[in-house]
Order: structure tokens, then C-alpha cells, then sequence
């Protein structure tokens, strides 16, 4: 697992680049061909000091912009791969372009494991909740689905910390 935030730091400053925004980790398991990229998004923080309500989560969530980090993560790889400082063949970058690349959105909240239910949270949202992270979760899950970047191989997950590690290292079979 790689701080991508940190390798985003040395990369911009040495290729003087103009890059503002990355995803908070990068693995890559050799193992299962996939590159993961992961972006980190507390909640338990912010429900102890905000008044939450369906507003203060619209307005939070609002503020993710989960593309533009994942395409600047990608375009921060790249460069990395193209480097000279990187020394990558030209193979080594062609079969980069065919290893598997998903995107996960990871919560420290406990996600719904019941669609129905998140399907009904989406219709209703709840005027006045009792479940303040089904709220978050539905709010979070809609940007999610908003995601649409062509090289993925996957669509975007939204995922608790408690599954990341048993889903990052799965094998993806591609049809």
C-alpha cells in the first residue's frame, strides 16, 4: 500500500506539475493484476461535531469530488511510469494499460448490507431519521454511482474499513 497522497507530493514537485488532488493510497497486487486506488472518508468525526441532519450531509458530501481524484491519480501514475527517473520499458508500460484498475471509497461507517433497504432509504431519504449513517451512506453511495471514468475495470464501491482489506486483493474475472 502506497500513501498516494505523499508520492503525489514528490512527483509534483519534481515534474513541476500542476496537479492538485489524489486519491489517499494506491496498491498494486502483482498477484491479482489490479491496481486499487482508495480514497478515505471519515464520518464518525464529523457526526460527533456537526448537528447532522439531511443538510449538513448533502452539504458535506457535496464537497467530494471523487472523479477528479481519481483521474489525477491516474494521470500521477502515468507520469510516474513514463518518468525517466522511473526507468519503465515500453512493455512494462503497455501491460500496464491492461492490469485491472478499481476505485474504492472507503468509510469508517458500518455500511447496509441489505439493498432493498438501501433502495428505500434513496426514495424516501428520510425527512427525519433515526439512522444518521444509513443517511450518510445513501448520500455517499449516490456519488459513488456518479462515478464514470472509462479506465476502470469495475464500477466504484463504496466500502466499510472493516471489508477493505477481503476486497482489495480479490481476483476480478473479467468477462
Amino acid at each position: 500500500m502506497i500513501d498516494f497522497d505523499r508520492a503525489k507530493e514528490k512527483v509534483v514537485a519534481l515534474h513541476n506539475l500542476q496537479t492538485t488532488s489524489s486519491c489517499d493510497g494506491l496498491q498494486i497486487c502483482p498477484e491479482t493484476n489490479t491496481i486499487n486506488f482508495i480514497e478515505m472518508k471519515g464520518f464518525e468525526e464529523f457526526k460527533r461535531n456537526n448537528q447532522v441532519s439531511d443538510k449538513t450531509v448533502k452539504k458535506q458530501t457535496k464537497k467530494f469530488d471523487f472523479e477528479k481524484k481519481l483521474e489525477q491519480s491516474y494521470f500521477l501514475l502515468q507520469t510516474i511510469l513514463s518518468s525517466s527517473n522511473f526507468c519503465a520499458a515500453k512493455e512494462d508500460y503497455k501491460n500496464f494499460q491492461s492490469v485491472q484498475k478499481r476505485y474504492f471509497i472507503v468509510t469508517d461507517l458500518k455500511l447496509e448490507q441489505n439493498g432493498i433497504e438501501n433502495i428505500l432509504l434513496s426514495l424516501n431519504f428520510l425527512a427525519e431519521t433515526s439512522n444518521i449513517d444509513a443517511m450518510i451512506e445513501t448520500c455517499l453511495q449516490e456519488k459513488v454511482n456518479d462515478i464514470n471514468v472509462c479506465f476502470l475495470t469495475q464500477k466504484p464501491r463504496l466500502v466499510s474499513c472493516e471489508k477493505i482489506c477481503e476486497l482489495v486483493c480479490e481476483r476480478e474475472e473479467i468477462a
